[in-house]
């Protein structure tokens, strides 16, 4: 995704025999999965799973967290009955082929070569829940955002601070991902010579409302009878769909039961392999997030364009943010209910979208605390000559987790997964 300096980039061209190579298989994998999914578009009739029930909580018991998207579902189901799942299948679906289309646009018009994103996005764990969604709405916050930053509008400003609201409301740790690299930029907006108290104070009246929002979804997450009432209003559903589901089984409500503990633990154990019960510490989970965070770094930041050119500021920038990004979205491996390749698919993406918006109204951020660790990261790291090597490369791909930290390398998370996913084909024709 991206790069370094001429003299020390990683040696994958377009031309490369082994980026061409890696390039046909993920393309291939990539069209699996969507004909995949297709074929196993009954598995997600039950509404139990998280893809499906997610989508189902709504405002009935009152306002929760994640509920807006459910209650504009609900409304619409009252107004015209249709078949949700089939609905929020094909939805997911189209906002994921539409994002990989989106997605390449920006690649071949920045010159880089796509070939992180793909890791990401033939992940089958990817293609149902709310992720490109949200990254899309991220993608237009910020698109406002800048625009403001440019014409200095106010409507273009309101409506960056709407969607970030909108994101809130419908999936609250987009939070993370959306409003810090957001004040940061506003706030360096602001005329210099303005007092420290007049810049706070305008930087907090701009983000009020996304702060607020967070907050209320945080308080009010939910609780068993809220869960309960939640599942009632969708009975016309069942009833219209002829599917009775057990409602201990809807994943998406009963996630409203659990405490923060019992979220924390869940994720740390599902999320890193661990069986945390009561402490939350445990030294191999410090030194398995650290080689982590260095294995996604390394593939994200250590990878050549098809064009040399501003190579330098580039760089900074990415590693930059990135690193930012990284830290604010940090609280999402624990405490908020978000997996481990979710997390990082928000990370990667959403410093792609803010660089190249940044090269789009030639307005560039540098965040001094985190650029003077991007810097001392680059400066070190440029002196081992075998971590340019494209094979290198490829061997840290295999090794990394992109969905739990062990137990599963590339063969279970792509090859495995893939085997896995054969099965509705072969249920589809017959065979098993």
């Amino acid at each position: 995704m991206f790069f370094l300096q001429d003299n020390h980039s990683l040696s994958l061209r377009s031309g490369d025999t082994s980026f061409r190579i890696f390039f046909f298989l993920t393309i291939i994998l990539l069209l699996c999965n969507i004909v995949f999914t297709l074929l196993d578009v009954e598995a997600y009739s039950t509404y139990a799973g998280y893809a499906i029930s997610d989508y189902m909580i709504n405002y009935q018991a009152g306002f929760v967290r994640r509920g807006l998207l459910g209650e504009l579902l609900l409304q619409c189901f009252r107004l015209v009955p249709f078949p949700l799942y089939k609905f929020i299948v094909w939805f997911d679906l189209i906002i994921f082929i539409t994002f990989v289309g989106f997605s390449l646009r920006i690649y071949r018009k920045m010159m880089w070569i796509p070939i992180v994103p793909f890791i990401f996005i033939i992940g089958k764990i990817t293609l149902y829940r709310r992720d490109f969604l949200m990254l899309f709405l991220a993608y237009f916050s910020f698109f406002w955002l800048f625009k403001f930053l440019r014409t200095r509008k106010i409507p273009a400003l309101a409506l960056s601070t709407i969607i970030s609201v909108i994101s809130i409301l419908i999936y609250e740790p987009s939070f993370f991902f959306i409003v810090p690299v957001s004040i940061v930029l506003y706030w360096s907006s602001i005329s210099p010579i303005a007092s420290c108290a007049k810049r706070l104070g305008k930087t907090f009246l701009v983000f009020l409302l996304p702060l607020v929002s967070m907050i209320l979804v945080c308080f009010f997450n939910g609780d068993a009878s809220a869960s309960h009432t939640i599942f009632k209003s969708w009975q016309p559903l069942f009833d219209y769909s002829n599917v009775i589901p057990d409602e201990d089984s809807v994943l998406g409500l009963s996630f409203m039961v659990k405490t923060t503990p019992d979220v924390i633990i869940d994720h740390l154990n599902k999320n890193f392999g661990f069986e945390v019960e009561k402490t939350f510490f445990d030294p191999l989970l410090v030194v398995g997030f650290f080689v982590f965070a260095i294995c996604f770094y390394y593939l994200s930041v250590w990878i050549s364009c098809k064009k040399i050119s501003k190579i330098e500021q580039d760089k900074q920038l990415i590693s930059e943010l990135y690193i930012f990004q990284f830290i604010c979205l940090s609280p999402m491996f624990s405490v908020l209910s978000c997996d481990f390749g979710r997390t990082i698919l928000y990370v990667v993406f959403s410093t792609l979208f803010i660089v190249y918006l940044m090269r789009e109204n030639n307005r560039f951020l540098h965040i001094p605390i985190v650029r003077s660790l991007s810097s001392f990261i680059l400066c070190k790291a440029t002196k081992f000559n075998w971590l340019n090597n494209s094979w290198i490369y490829f061997l840290v791909i295999v090794i990394t987790p992109f969905q739990r930290w062990f137990g599963t390398p590339l063969f279970h998370n792509f090859i495995q997964e893939y085997f896995d996913m054969l099965e509705p084909l072969k249920s589809y024709l017959g065979l098993c």
